[in-house]
C-alpha cells in the first residue's frame, strides 16, 4: 500500500484511507473486508531568523541571503560601543514554523 500527503502548503491536514483485505486458502470459503485508516501531517515552514537593531550604537542593514552587518565605523582604542540586537522568527504568520 502507499499512501501520499501534500507537502505543497504548510498547515495541518488530515485524510483517510479504506484499506480493502482479502484471505484465500484452497479448503476454506474467502474473507474480505475492509478498514478505515487515519492520516494525518503538520507540515511546517523552515524557520528564517531575522535581527534588526533595537538601540545603541552603529549602523545595522541586512543585504540578501542572511546577512547582517552591525557596522560601529571607526573606533579609538579603548573605546567602549555597544549595539543591542533582537532575533525573530520571520517564517510566514498563519501556518506552523519551525522554531530557532
Amino acid at each position: 500500500m502507499t499512501v501520499g500527503l501534500s507537502t505543497a502548503t504548510a498547515g495541518k491536514l488530515s485524510r483517510s484511507a479504506t484499506v480493502a483485505t482479502r484471505s484465500q486458502n484452497a479448503n476454506l470459503a474467502d474473507v474480505t473486508g475492509s478498514a478505515t485508516v487515519a492520516l494525518a501531517e503538520r507540515l511546517n515552514n523552515v524557520a528564517q531568523a531575522a535581527l534588526r537593531q533595537n538601540s545603541g550604537a552603529g549602523s545595522f542593514n541586512e543585504s540578501a541571503g542572511n546577512t547582517f552587518t552591525l557596522d560601529f565605523g571607526g573606533v579609538n582604542q579603548g573605546g567602549n560601543l555597544t549595539g543591542r540586537l533582537a532575533a525573530w522568527n520571520r517564517a510566514p504568520s498563519g501556518a506552523p514554523s519551525d522554531t530557532l
